[in-house]
């Protein structure tokens, strides 16, 4: 099933496979099919500034955003609906948008019925943001799903995603990058800067997340590579790694 979205540019695929199986399943719940969709889902740190500066600029149309560079000793950063480097890269948050009224569908409703898959309400004033669990002590804590007594089962191939993750990015680090580089590790190296808030494209709203190691992507590489005392060649080896993934 695809998760229903307001607009082709919310992002949902760097969301956690876990979270994500968890939206389809109440997405297809009778009581919501239809009615609900994700108007926002995962940003990247500039979108996340984006509306953290409209917010404290008390520009119309600008809700209450979380200030992106806003770190805590536990490894998060911002808001959870940033994609968080120290939990795999990935989003842990959406906000739903009521498409259809009636029926006795309300905010209530909606909120009451997440919570059974395990999609809950954190933010007492606003209805709309959910999410899958919180950080505590370092590690992503799920909420229960009692709706999803099988969820092991079924996220079987992610049963344990942060481990993988983690696997996934050492096997990474072990790939020297440089320009003219493409591919899915380009694009994780690509992930880790923008999560750490350097710039992949001028262009306010997308992210510059693409695979291809191109001109701002070396800019960015020797830009940090310069913060963290290294040397500024723009060839991302172990030394580059490891600082990113500190």
């Amino acid at each position: 099933m695809t998760i229903p979205t307001t607009s082709k540019n919310v992002r949902l695929d760097e969301l956690h496979p876990r979270f994500k199986d968890r939206l389809e399943a109440f997405f297809n719940d009778p009581e919501i099919k239809g009615k609900v969709s994700v108007v926002s889902g995962v940003r990247t740190y500039w979108q996340q500034k984006y509306l953290y500066d409209g917010y404290i600029k008390k520009k119309a149309g600008f809700n209450l955003a979380a200030n992106p560079d806003r770190k805590k000793s536990n490894g998060f950063q911002g808001s959870y609906h940033m994609a968080q480097p120290s939990f795999g890269s990935y989003g842990y948050a959406v906000d739903f948008r009521i498409i259809k009224w009636g029926g006795g569908m309300s905010t209530n409703k909606v909120n009451a019925v997440a919570k059974k898959y395990g999609i809950q309400k954190t933010v007492p004033s606003e209805w709309w943001h959910h999410q899958p669990g919180y950080v505590s002590g370092g590690k992503f804590v799920w909420f229960d799903a009692p709706a999803l007594s099988g969820e092991k089962k079924i996220t079987k191939a992610v049963a344990e995603p942060e481990n993988a993750v983690a696997k996934y990015i050492k096997d990474c680090s072990k790939v020297v990058l440089r320009k003219g580089a493409n591919g899915k590790v380009v694009e994780l190296l690509q992930k880790l800067l923008v999560a750490q808030g350097y710039k992949l494209t001028w262009h306010k709203t997308r992210s510059g997340i693409d695979g291809d190691f191109g001109r701002m992507t070396d800019r960015a590489v020797r830009k940090f590579q310069k913060d963290e005392g290294l040397v500024a060649d723009g060839v991302v080896g172990k030394n580059t790694w490891a600082a990113l993934t500190d």
